[in-house]
């Protein structure tokens, strides 16, 4: 059974980079044909350029990613002053199951209004019977040279098998981890 749905997933990984590349190349070589090839060579640049880009952005996902990911796990806005400076996230399994992690800079200002949120908000626990760890967790945590968080607060949904948590660490730091399995 686990044979048949990868051997799916691979046709439907074809069929979806191979029909954008012949269509591309069709409409190039008609352009050619009708004595357009410079803008034929342009249109099939743009479209070879779209489609490594988005390659790209699947395996490397850009820093809006993560700031998204903060706004749908905490139901807050991302702060204006938040700059990632480490990240890293895995690539989603067959059922959609990821990890991800960053560690964000933020100002004074803003560090302290999140830290206050959490601190009143009943719904996130500071006890470390949730923790989970991660292979994105590790490598993030790296960029920290091995310094504690001050506090870490957590947010686990069994039923949704949804794990997240914010640590706050010294000099304004913060670290986001979000499992799923």
């Amino acid at each position: 059974m686990d044979i048949l749905l990868l051997l799916l997933w691979m046709i439907l990984l074809i069929v979806l980079l191979t029909v954008p590349i012949a269509l591309g190349y069709l409409i190039y070589c008609w352009l050619k044909k009708k004595g357009y090839g410079r803008l034929a060579n342009y249109i099939f640049s743009a479209l070879a350029i779209f489609i490594v880009y988005n390659i790209y952005t699947a395996i490397y996902p850009t820093d809006s990613f993560y700031k998204d990911e903060f706004e749908y796990c905490f139901k807050m806005k991302f702060p204006k002053s938040g700059e990632i400076i480490a990240k890293d996230a895995s690539y989603p399994d067959l059922h959609g199951d990821y990890c991800m992690a960053f560690v964000s800079e933020l100002s004074e200002k803003d560090y302290k209004d999140l830290e206050d949120h959490f601190k009143r908000n009943n719904r996130y626990v500071t006890n470390d019977s949730f923790e989970t760890g991660s292979e994105q967790l590790e490598i993030v945590t790296a960029s920290l040279k091995k310094i504690s968080p001050k506090i870490t607060y957590y947010k686990c949904q069994p039923d949704s098998s949804l794990y997240v948590s914010v640590s706050f660490y010294e000099g304004n730091k913060i670290l986001v981890h979000k499992a799923r399995w």
